[in-house]
């Protein structure tokens, strides 16, 4: 908790993804965070009870508070941000984000509109 505003009010979606060369998969979690709040942040374990907190890097991700959906396909994860500015759903335009590996590479816009 990060004074009155909590460091995140609960997830999003979560998938199972393996990036290349990971022995195992992990499951990752997008997090809910309120507007006020330090932005959205992606959770990760392998296990279910250790969990690793990683920051959404890459496109000025830093600019939107939550991330929807988590989609596996092809070899990559795919997200869409929301919640900029004052609001926690609208982020003004439809993105679409993609990472071979969310704990070494930053996410890359690969659709906009």
């Amino acid at each position: 908790r990060l004074g009155p505003v909590p460091y995140f009010a609960g997830a999003r979606n979560m998938a199972v993804f393996q990036a290349a060369g990971e022995e195992r998969p992990a499951l990752y979690i997008t997090t809910y965070a309120g507007s006020r709040g330090v932005g959205a942040k992606l959770l990760r374990t392998v296990n279910g009870e250790d969990f690793e907190l990683l920051d959404f890097t890459g496109f000025a991700a830093s600019q939107y508070h939550n991330f929807r959906p988590l989609v596996p396909f092809k070899g990559k994860l795919y997200t869409a941000p929301t919640g900029k500015g004052d609001s926690n759903n609208v982020c003004g335009e439809a993105v679409v984000l993609e990472t071979a590996d969310p704990l070494r590479e930053p996410w890359r816009q690969v659709w906009h509109r």
